[in-house]
């Protein structure tokens, strides 16, 4: 899933949730939505990198503009996330 909003004749895509993806798309063990833990290792850095290459491709599809956001990271994830399983 994406969103999308206009400004003037130009169509903004953002991605549409890459904690709920990472988790119910792909099975991942997320404490607390810490996607950021994903970027400890290769195979986690592959998923993230694989899900914005695939908003990237819908964007380009129209030549609409993709605003990359990266994965949030919160104070309390921080000081209490266990390592990524």
């Amino acid at each position: 899933a994406y969103n999308t909003t206009k400004s003037g004749t130009r169509t903004y895509i953002m991605d549409g949730g890459l904690e709920t993806t990472l988790i119910f798309d792909h099975g991942y063990d997320l404490p607390e939505f810490a996607a950021f833990l994903l970027l400890e290792q290769d195979r986690g850095r592959d998923i993230l990198r694989d899900c914005c290459l695939r908003y990237i491709q819908i964007a380009g599809e129209d030549s609409h503009v993709f605003i990359l956001e990266g994965p949030r990271i919160f104070h309390d994830q921080l000081r209490s996330s266990r390592p990524f399983q």
